[in-house]
């Protein structure tokens, strides 16, 4: 409960002091506050972003507040910072610097959503609540779809063997020859053939 009151505590902190964060460790303020107006220009994915530098520096640990990250990705004859990366969660990352409030599009597979999160250097456990459901939902939707299609691999083998007992022994020795013949794995000799 209290990681929760913490969360809410650091969005309102936020909306009144923009820049502001609680550090977890020592429960003290720190504000960034922007005394220049020197703005970063970014290409992601083809997608331009243009923000603040206290903007990038209001989550100090981000890469996006990392100099020599940052100079890995500049390209000096187009004065921005480029990376083949998805735009639309850039979007959400550089949405939630801003508000501190990490809402994430809704048509995004959560696999390709947890590798952005982590090379932006964002923890799953930033989330919004209501977008953390359909973040979420691949997990589950991936353990059913291999569960059913072990289901499935199991009901054909066990098809399969209940035919192999009824037919007849002619029929058998056909189905093995097949094997034989189309299946190089079924046995040494197969693989000799």
């Amino acid at each position: 409960m209290s990681k929760e009151r913490d969360k809410v505590s650091a969005h309102v902190l936020h909306g009144l002091l923009p820049g502001s964060r609680i550090n977890k460790t020592n429960k003290k303020i720190t504000v960034s506050t922007g005394t220049s107006n020197e703005t970063f220009i970014f290409n992601v994915g083809g997608s331009r972003f243009e923000t603040y530098r206290s903007t990038l520096t209001s989550l100090p640990f981000s890469p996006l507040a990392d100099e020599d990250f940052l100079k890995k990705h500049y390209r000096e004859d187009k004065k921005e910072y480029f990376f083949d990366r998805d735009p639309d969660v850039f979007k959400a990352i550089l949405n939630y610097l801003r508000t501190g409030e990490l809402h994430l599009p809704a048509c995004h597979c959560g696999a390709s959503v947890k590798t952005e999160l982590a090379f932006w250097g964002m923890e799953e456990d930033e989330i919004e609540e209501c977008c953390w459901t359909n973040y979420s939902s691949w997990t589950s939707t991936l353990e059913a779809l291999r569960k059913l299609e072990k289901d499935r691999k199991g009901a054909l083998e066990h098809v399969a063997e209940s035919q192999y007992l009824s037919a007849s022994r002619w029929q058998r020795i056909r189905q093995k020859a097949w094997v034989f013949m189309n299946n190089p794995r079924s046995s040494l000799w197969a693989q000799v053939n």
